[in-house]
């Protein structure tokens, strides 16, 4: 395969390669391309060798390949493969959190099967059973079920609906709110790191 480092490709625009599936011809954006990692320089070389290998435009398509190639090759792959998407597109990207979530579940697939890690296996039937809309962390999922709680708690005490960020509670409802954070927090705390 041919490489051609250059900024003036007419596709390339602000990525940091792009490849011509005709000739499979790689053009490489230096200005972008040598910001990245060893492990991203490599994901994005084999991401735009699948496009020419499937002949596809499918982003995910290409995902996949860079990935099946990468995956388990070195320490934390399956991290810094997620990481790629994550970091190397742009915010605005409209594609991105799609080729995330697609890739994150590959990443789940990849673990269960290559290392036997049932919480991955976990993870994908979580995320397989439709019941949610995006990935939370596990950490992201214990704070909203910690604050749902503490609203809860304080409703029926108080007997007044608990408004987040309300400026105007009273002193009595303010030190209410803060025992039971206390509380939850010190159960959250020993349910979380006792033996």
């Amino acid at each position: 395969m041919k490489t051609i480092y250059t900024t003036i490709a007419p596709f390339i625009q602000d990525s940091p390669a792009a490849i011509d599936r005709t000739n499979g011809i790689l053009y490489i954006n230096p200005k972008l391309f040598n910001r990245l990692t060893p492990f991203q320089k490599k994901f994005v070389k084999y991401h735009e060798m699948g496009h020419y290998k499937f002949q596809t435009s499918d982003e995910l398509v290409a995902d996949a390949y860079a990935f099946d190639q990468l995956a388990g090759t070195e320490f934390r792959s399956l991290k810094q493969a997620l990481g790629c998407i994550n970091d190397v597109l742009k915010n605005n990207n409209p594609t991105k959190q799609l080729r995330y979530d697609a890739l994150y579940r590959r990443v789940l697939e990849w673990d269960y099967k290559n290392t036997g890690n049932l919480l991955a296996k976990q993870e994908l039937d979580f995320l397989q059973s439709g019941k949610v809309e995006k990935w939370v962390s596990a950490s992201e999922k214990n704070t909203l079920a910690m604050s749902e709680f503490t609203k809860t708690l304080l409703t029926s005490l108080t007997g007044d609906k608990v408004v987040d960020n309300n400026a105007s509670q009273t002193k009595t409802n303010t030190y209410l709110i803060g025992a039971v954070i206390m509380v939850v927090l010190f159960i959250f705390y020993k349910t979380q790191f006792s033996d």
